[in-house]
């Protein structure tokens, strides 16, 4: 019995020892931040190619458009510039050059870009100053006319291309 008396007291202590301990202890802490940085972003997608028609009766040939798309971060300004390889930089305007081209024949017919069939000149200071909408929301559409400018009915018979870079400043 007394070894049971012994070992109740011993419990007792311990127990009331943990419970002093837990009502005294310290805590030590500290603090951490949680961030990002959302840069802006804009990002570029094209349709396809834009092939003209020639006519037989017409000056020109009839305007054809494409539909490229911009997305960029929410309230980002960007502006676009279309700049045909063969034209001056930001111009809107080129020139479809023959695949046999020879500095003797001179193969070329020169067009414009607008965003309406035979509408303004989509150059360098035509499309600015527009917002992103985030990429949460579809992609803004906008849509560019090739006008052909030179006269086609007596153009030799070959392949005209050019190249145009469409570029989107944020």
């Amino acid at each position: 019995m007394q070894f049971n008396k012994t070992l109740m007291t011993a419990a007792l202590l311990t127990v009331g020892g943990f419970a002093a301990v837990s009502a005294n202890a310290e805590t030590a802490g500290s603090t951490f931040e949680v961030g990002m940085t959302v840069q802006k972003l804009c990002t570029v997608t094209t349709a396809g190619n834009i092939s003209l028609n020639p006519t037989a009766t017409n000056v020109n040939a009839t305007a054809k458009s494409t539909t490229f798309n911009v997305a960029c971060s929410q309230g980002t300004p960007y502006s676009i510039t279309m700049s045909p390889t063969s034209g001056t930089s930001d111009s809107g305007a080129g020139v479809l050059t023959g695949a046999g081209h020879t500095a003797e024949d001179e193969r070329k017919l020169a067009y414009t870009l607008s965003d309406t069939a035979g509408g303004a000149v989509w150059d360098a200071t035509y499309k600015t100053g527009m917002l992103g909408a985030g990429f949460e929301a579809a992609a803004t559409p906008y849509t560019v006319f090739v006008n052909l400018t030179a006269d086609s009915r007596n153009a030799k018979p070959d392949t005209y291309t050019d190249t145009v870079a469409v570029s989107v400043g944020y």
